[in-house]
């Protein structure tokens, strides 16, 4: 993110890359933490593109965020476009972050994803990883 940053200030290029944990945001702060509103209040809407690369599994299994509400929050971030990579729970990572709980997840197929985010943005254009398993979705914001 460093190296995308310096190339992108360096050609004056119009990307602003960030490294957030979207499950615990900065918070508002200051006075009646009205001093630096929260950077979720901040990106609203704010955002062209959001790369969303081998984290679903991680907000969903790890921080037990449902899959609806996922779709939701990057809804409301992007004024347009998503990439996100769908990562079935027969993947060896999935498997390795469920520990044992993976009877919590019967819910979670690539249907079940598509349903969820159908909700908020259309598919535009889907591609298989070289390992069959991860499939990369390029979605936009319906209006």
């Amino acid at each position: 993110i460093g190296n995308l940053w310096s190339e992108a200030f360096s050609k004056k290029l119009p990307i602003l890359p960030l490294v957030v944990n979207l499950c615990h945001p900065s918070p508002s702060l200051g006075w009646q933490n009205e001093e630096t509103i929260s950077f979720l209040q901040r990106c609203k809407g704010k955002f062209d593109m959001i790369f969303f690369l081998a984290v679903l599994h991680h907000v969903l299994v790890t921080e037990r965020v449902p899959l609806h509400e996922i779709a939701s929050l990057l809804a409301s971030l992007t004024s347009d476009g998503l990439v996100i990579e769908f990562i079935p729970k027969e993947d060896p990572k999935f498997q390795e972050i469920c520990r044992g709980r993976d009877s919590l997840f019967d819910f979670y197929t690539k249907e079940t994803f598509l349903q969820e985010f159908s909700v908020f943005f259309d598919v535009q254009f889907s591609q298989m990883q070289k390992d069959g398993n991860r499939c990369l979705f390029f979605m936009r914001k319906k209006h």
